[in-house]
This record gives C-alpha cells, structure tokens and sequence, in this order.
C-alpha cells in the first residue's frame, strides 16, 4: 500500500474516533436523562428523550453553520463574505510567533490561577466537615445501603 492509502486510513480512523467522542459528549446536552436513565442507579421517573434547556441553541447554531458551511462550498455566499472566509483559511501564523503567544497565554493563566492553591477548602465548605463529623459519629449498620 501506498503513504497516500495509509494517510487517508489513518484520517478516517481519526475523524470517525472523534467523531464518535464529540456525539458521545454532545448527547447530554441534547438528552440530560438519557445516560442517567440507562446507567444510573434511579431511573424510575427520567424521560429519556426530554430535550435540556441548551439543546435549542445548539441544533440551531449546528444547522446554521452547517448551512454556511454547504452555501460556500457551492458559491452561493456573496463574494465579500467568500472572499474574507478564503482569507481566514489561508491565513497563517508563523511557528515561532505561535509558540510565543502560546507561552505568554499559559504563563498569565499560570500567573493568575496559582494563588488558588493555596486556598483552604476546608473553610469554605463547612457543611463537609459536618458531614464527615457525622459519618464518624454514627457508624454503619448492615441495613443501610450507602
């Protein structure tokens, strides 16, 4: 076989493995009760197919951009619009600017989230301490079931 035969397998085996990941993690937002309702331990009152409160906007944000997507692969979208998409497509960054900006974003990400672990959750959730106070407190019997 060819590099070329063995590129493309290796593109479709990619693109159906992330394929099937993105509909495995989009599923939820879709249908919140499904997973819970095949899986989980109380399934008794789920309707399944209950769509979530962020599945409108995500149908519609797909259809949308997969209707722009088809209308500029058929040169239905005006030129100006054309033109600025082919511009964005062809742009390129050069690899050291990249790996620049690249240290920059995660060193202020770094910078600013690095006083948090220093934090004590301990104080901030008091209600856990209580539980765990509680737990201690008053040990298992063989009738409880968690």
């Amino acid at each position: 076989m060819s590099d070329l035969e063995n590129s493309q397998k290796a593109s479709y085996a990619v693109f159906f493995c992330t394929l099937v990941v993105v509909l495995l993690t989009l599923t939820p937002v879709i249908f919140p009760a499904l997973y819970s309702s095949s899986f989980g331990m109380f399934t008794e009152n789920l309707n399944p197919f209950e769509l979530g409160y962020q599945s409108t906007f995500l149908i519609v944000s797909n259809v949308v951009i997969l209707g722009f997507g088809i209308a500029y692969y058929k040169k239905k979208i005006p030129s100006l619009v054309h033109d600025v998409v082919d511009k964005i497509r062809t742009f390129e960054i050069p690899k050291r600017v990249t790996i620049i900006a690249l240290a920059v974003i995660l060193g202020v990400y770094i910078g600013l989230s690095a006083p948090e672990l220093s934090l004590d959750e301990g104080a901030d959730w008091a209600d856990y301490d209580a539980k765990k106070k509680k737990k201690i407190l008053r040990p298992r019997t063989k009738r409880q079931i968690c």
